[in-house]
Parts: structure tokens; sequence; C-alpha cells
């Protein structure tokens, strides 16, 4: 698990980024759960930030630089750009 860990906004979850098969995924873990659910996966997450319920990243492969995305709640990630 990489820092920071950010909580949600009524604390019943956790969001962090960590490593798996060498990529590093965002990932939720709600309270009371045994495994956490991906948030972005197959990327390498660079930078991310929560505020309520919108998630922020920056993620980028080898396929790509670093694209930002915005989540609300448990929605499939948004691409807010478009330079490259």
């Amino acid at each position: 698990v990489h820092a920071p860990l950010r909580w949600w906004a009524d604390g019943s979850a956790v969001l962090f980024a960590a490593e798996d098969q060498g990529r590093l995924h965002l990932w939720r873990l709600d309270l009371g759960e045994a495994q956490p659910v991906p948030v972005a996966r197959g990327v390498w997450v660079r930078e991310f930030d929560l505020a309520g319920d919108t998630i922020a990243f920056l993620a980028e492969s080898a396929a790509f630089p670093a694209r930002a995305y915005v989540a609300r709640g448990t929605a499939a990630p948004l691409r807010l750009e478009r330079f490259n």
C-alpha cells in the first residue's frame, strides 16, 4: 500500500493505491469487508484525492502519459481531458 490513505466522507471506507501485477491500482476497502474493490485497474495511479463521494486521480500506463480522471461514488471513472 502506498501513502496517502483517504477516508470516505462518512468513514465507511478507505481509499488507497496498492501494487498488483506490476501496476499501481486505486482501491476502496469498505469497513467490515475482507477484500478491497478496484476503483481504477490496469494503470499506474500517480496521485489521487477524495472530496465527499468524488474521487479525482491521475493515472498513466505504458500506452499513454498521465491522464486526469474523476469518479463519483461507485461509478466508473470518467476521463477529464483529451490532450493526447
